[in-house]
């Protein structure tokens, strides 16, 4: 799986973030979810349903989905996303850190 941002976010304006998956049993992924959070934060953020989109080599899925990045009143930038992929019987949950050094 890999995330994909097209430019640093800005904050409060809709981005498009893109997941990739690749494998043998990426055609069985039937759902993928994305929320942003920080560590100890205690702010609530939305989950995005992401929608499949088309493969520019037709080969691997790709799934995107328009993404609000909230503001932290705190003025923290430690951001990380959650992925969430469902398949017919399994959910996989991934997190990873976001390099937010261009977020504004």
């Amino acid at each position: 799986m890999q995330v994909a941002l097209p430019q640093p976010p800005i904050y409060l304006k809709p981005f498009v973030l893109t997941v990739h998956t690749r494998g043998r049993n990426s055609a069985a992924i039937t759902a993928v979810y994305a929320q942003f959070v920080m560590a100890d934060m205690q702010m609530p953020t939305p989950v995005t349903s992401l929608v499949p989109a088309t493969s520019t080599d037709n080969r691997d899925p790709s799934w995107q989905g328009n993404i609000i990045l909230p503001v932290c009143i705190s003025g923290r930038h430690d951001w990380r996303v959650v992925i969430e992929l469902e398949t017919a019987t399994t959910r996989y949950r991934v997190q990873q850190g976001m390099s937010m050094a261009g977020v504004r």
